[in-house]
């Protein structure tokens, strides 16, 4: 429906990647139409957004909308999986798709794509198995964020909701063009000791300034390695993917970025991290400590908006990081192989509260608490 505007119609037509969210608007509309008639409030769940863009279509339309995430150790979550539906190993990876799939072209405007979701959530609602049926954890939560929603500023953020705001807010530096990840350290009383973000180094451009065809016309040459102003085979991939679209108005003057980790890769015919122009933002908080100064942090907390990759999670627990709070879990098998390994693991914690947009509106009261229960006293 959302590709075509049809059940069983797959040709894209961008006109309908709004067409579900319209539908529900609709609906909302009705029910605050037949409310006010009445002189009632309306407060309308729905369940459950899985396009980014429809998350986006209703956070720019009702300033009270709030995008909630129901998160869950992966462990957990499969282990549920499988007891409820009598799913085996094989079934549930079928289902782990939804998940891990890498959406192509037009794919990203109609697809289900949790992931980003995630990502976009103002609040994250941590769901952990206590025992079986047991909701008791997320229940509670969800009635914290409720009496927010109806009366903001009535409690203020939790410490946990405090660090990741930093991080939250820190990852908006980053001019990487593939995703935004923020990070900072804190030490055990929760005293924030550095922020760090995924960029590129200190004097090298970020991805998101550099131009595809300035480097195959040799213009602005401080901003491109002696690899890749030399490399015929690198050059010669550059020109093969962007030479047919450069007098295109295709891109409406917006810079022709490119990823160079990508280009590489493609290259040599693999997937290696290690070609990414970027530090980690775990990494880059952690040399800010390095760089300028600092207490050090062993036992100390990593607060990041994306769980550690490998590479970052050996970092952590070297320097002796205690608590590793998350909300995206990243790929790969940094818990499995890293942190649950040795005498010194750190504590990887799914995070839950209000965060970005919600953080603001939600700790912050519409009147001081003082003057309203003044008013209520009249």
């Amino acid at each position: 429906i959302r590709s075509s505007g049809k059940a069983f119609d797959k040709h894209f037509d961008a006109n309908h990647i709004y067409r579900i969210s319209q539908r529900v608007n609709r609906i909302i509309k009705i029910l605050r139409r037949f409310a006010k008639k009445d002189n009632n409030a309306v407060f309308v769940v729905i369940d459950a957004i899985r396009n980014p863009f429809e998350a986006l279509f209703f956070r720019e339309r009702y300033s009270a909308f709030y995008m909630i995430s129901i998160n869950v150790d992966n462990k957990d979550r499969i282990n549920r999986l499988k007891a409820k539906y009598n799913l085996n190993d094989t079934e549930v990876e079928e289902i782990d798709k939804e998940w891990n799939k890498k959406l192509q072209d037009e794919e990203i405007f109609f697809a289900q794509d949790i992931q980003k979701c995630v990502q976009l959530s103002d609040i994250h609602i941590n769901n952990p198995h206590v025992s079986m049926d047991d909701l008791s954890t997320m229940k509670r939560q969800l009635i914290w964020y409720v009496s927010l929603v109806m009366q903001p500023g009535l409690v203020t953020p939790t410490s946990e909701e405090r660090c990741m705001q930093i991080a939250y807010s820190a990852k908006l530096n980053s001019g990487c063009i593939s995703r935004q990840v923020g990070a900072a350290i804190t030490d055990e009383n929760f005293s924030v000791k550095a922020v760090g973000w995924n960029n590129s180094a200190e004097g090298q451009p970020p991805c998101l300034l550099r131009n595809a065809y300035d480097l195959l016309n040799n213009e602005d040459q401080d901003a491109y390695s002696n690899y890749e102003k030399n490399s015929k085979e690198f050059r010669d991939k550059i020109k093969d993917i962007y030479s047919q679209h450069e007098h295109k108005d295709e891109f409406k003057g917006k810079n022709i970025s490119f990823c160079f980790k990508d280009i590489k890769n493609s290259i040599d015919g693999e997937k290696n991290q290690v070609h990414t122009r970027s530090l980690h933002a775990e990494e880059n908080a952690f040399l800010q400590i390095v760089k300028y100064g600092g207490a050090g942090i062993k036992g100390g907390y990593l607060f990041t908006t994306a769980s550690p990759c490998e590479l970052c999670s050996k970092k952590a627990y070297q320097l002796g990081i205690k608590k590793i709070f998350y909300i995206d879990p990243y790929p790969g098998i940094a818990e499995s192989h890293i942190l649950q390994s040795g005498a010194n693991q750190p504590e990887l914690i799914l995070f839950h509260g209000a965060i970005g947009r919600a953080y603001n509106q939600l700790f912050e009261p519409i009147l001081p608490y003082k003057d309203e229960l003044k008013l209520m006293m009249v």
